[in-house]
């Protein structure tokens, strides 16, 4: 049966085969910074890719980011060696590498204005005479992205196997696109268009629609406190607190290289500045601020302009090789140090990874990826009685990792209520593993928004790979025990029972009258009892809350807290 499969095998084979990427990105980073500026340049870009935590962490991740980098690239690598030397088997290579940089994630769009700015470059270049050769090469290159945009269609085309129907065999979506677009009302109108006209496939364009959901934002948590939406200078700074401070200092040298002012460098340091600034500067732009992984493309081009710079200082004398030693050293040294704690790496500047989550938080430190580790960890310890507060415990079965501590309340229980809800008491005794999502409180609010709170101000006990922290002692938390009462509130209503439901929601505020995702709920069980009145006293005494406990909350919070009254049956 499907449920006998060993998860371990099976996670491990579609790790392996995301790793592939990660395999690909270190060989073309050699390859291109050995083009691009020389074998010193090559193996100093060959020691920081390998060595680097975030290539480490995320590339063995079943997901798409690694991809994404990869291939971006990739395709931009594949246009470089096409300008300079024009042949069809490089033409039809980059078509291919940006077909696939397409199919991999949507936001592999974006290579489609980084080529167009690429071709401004080649426009530009000093070593074209005249102005008839510029506009004849701007021609064939413009002819050339044609026939780069062909390829990369058809292979969009085939990473969906020819097919236009998001379901095979003439089986209808639920929703259907036009219901699903209309959630998101007129943003969704251009996506819809290009459904319609069948140019690409109707997936891809769910899962367009969807990034269009996404670009609304979310909450986000930084340095400790939480943001109701995103903040521009998110992902400089998750850079500066996930990169080693090897890397960090020898993307210093960069604008020192001089690889702007030398002529015979200038074309290839835009071809790695231009891709990189344009993708960092459309990341900036986002509100979904929930993770480092989203500019992930940035970092091979930044690896490759660190070895330029650190091989220019090297070929300065001895001062400048020690100085490029020492940081290659400390950056290795770094990584090798943080082993296996890699997703929730940060420099030793911000404390390592054991303290990332006071800084930031979701999949910049926490992933699930430590619940197996936590389990052997109660073993070693004896511990036969726990709770837990973890995220991802909403999508996988904590037993199976030998973690069977009873489940404290998430923000996720809303949106995916239990099979089996518990109340949750008033007293609760350690240990307690509680996750740094939930401790951030990004998705519940900030302070006393945050069930959490109290873990906030405690030490814990001990921390499991950067992720996980464990406390111990004796906490008294009505809060928590209201919020536990939600999910069974639901469950009461999706089974119309509407009087126990209501008799569940009163007890849940009684316990948390602060809480304004309770009175939200009690408000819901109140207009199934046909007491609407009472049930807008409490949708008001909700908002005043709101406004009281998070007065620079936006739209996207409220947002977020109405998505649990849509997702209640």
């Amino acid at each position: 049966m499907l449920f006998d499969n060993d998860a371990d095998a099976l996670l491990f084979r579609a790790r392996m085969s995301i790793a592939i990427f990660a395999v690909a990105l270190v060989f073309l980073v050699y390859f291109a910074a050995g083009r691009m500026f020389g074998p010193a340049a090559a193996v100093m870009a060959l020691v920081l890719v390998v060595f680097e935590p975030n290539v480490l962490a995320n590339g063995p991740i079943v997901g798409t980011d690694m991809a994404l980098a990869c291939c971006f690239f990739g395709a931009v690598y594949a246009f470089y060696r096409y300008t300079g030397e024009p042949s069809i088997p490089r033409l039809l290579l980059c078509g291919l590498a940006a077909g696939l940089t397409l199919s991999v994630k949507h936001s592999g769009l974006l290579i489609a204005p980084v080529l167009c700015l690429l071709v401004a470059v080649e426009f530009f270049q000093p070593a074209v005479p005249s102005s008839s050769s510029r506009w004849r090469r701007m021609l064939r290159l413009a002819s050339a992205l044609v026939v780069i945009g062909v390829v990369a269609w058809t292979v969009l085309w085939a990473c969906y196997g020819f097919r236009s129907a998001a379901r095979p065999e003439g089986l209808a979506m639920t929703p259907t696109l036009s219901e699903f677009s209309a959630v998101f009302g007129p943003a969704a109108a251009v996506p819809t268009a290009i459904a319609e006209s069948g140019v690409v496939p109707e997936a891809y364009v769910f899962g367009l629609i969807d990034v269009v959901l996404a670009s609304i934002g979310r909450p986000m948590f930084l340095f400790g406190e939480v943001y109701p939406h995103g903040r521009w200078f998110y992902f400089p700074t998750a850079f500066l607190i996930k990169s080693t401070l090897g890397f960090l200092f020898l993307i210093t040298l960069v604008p020192f290289a001089g690889l702007i002012r030398d002529r015979a460098r200038r074309r290839t340091a835009l071809f790695l500045l231009l891709p990189a600034g344009f993708y960092l500067m459309m990341s900036m732009s986002s509100n979904l601020n929930i993770g480092y992984r989203h500019a992930l493309p940035v970092l091979p081009f930044a690896v490759v302009l660190a070895a330029a710079g650190a091989q220019r200082l090297a070929s300065r004398g001895q001062l400048g090789a020690a100085c490029v030693s020492a940081a290659l050293f400390l950056h290795v040294g770094s990584s090798l140090f943080a082993f296996p704690n890699y997703l929730a790496y940060s420099n030793e500047a911000w404390g390592g990874p054991l303290e990332t989550h006071r800084h930031l938080t979701d999949s910049s430190v926490d992933w699930g990826q430590d619940v197996k580790r936590a389990g052997e960890y109660l073993a070693e310890h004896g511990v036969t009685e726990c709770w837990s507060a973890l995220t991802i415990a909403t999508f996988i079965d904590l037993d199976y990792y030998g973690l069977r501590c009873k489940p404290l309340p998430s923000f996720m229980d809303a949106l995916f209520p239990p099979t089996v809800p518990r109340t949750t008491p008033v007293v609760l005794r350690g240990p307690i593993l509680v996750g740094s999502t939930e401790l951030s409180g990004v998705h519940w609010g900030p302070g006393e928004l945050n069930p959490y709170k109290l873990f906030q101000e405690t030490a814990p006990a001990a921390v499991i790979g950067g992720s996980i922290l464990i406390f111990e002692g004796t906490f008294e938390s009505p809060r928590l025990a209201g919020e536990s009462r939600a999910a069974i509130v639901q469950g009461l209503l999706g089974e119309d029972r509407i009087d126990e439901a209501l008799h569940s929601a009163q007890e849940a505020v009684e316990l948390a009258p602060r809480s304004v995702r309770l009175r939200y709920l009690l408000a819901a069980a109140l207009d199934r009892s046909e007491r609407a009145g009472e049930a807008e006293a409490q949708r008001t005494e909700g908002l005043r809350l709101a406004d009281e406990l998070y007065p620079n909350r936006s739209i996207v919070w409220e947002y977020m807290a109405l998505m649990h009254l849509q997702a209640m049956p």
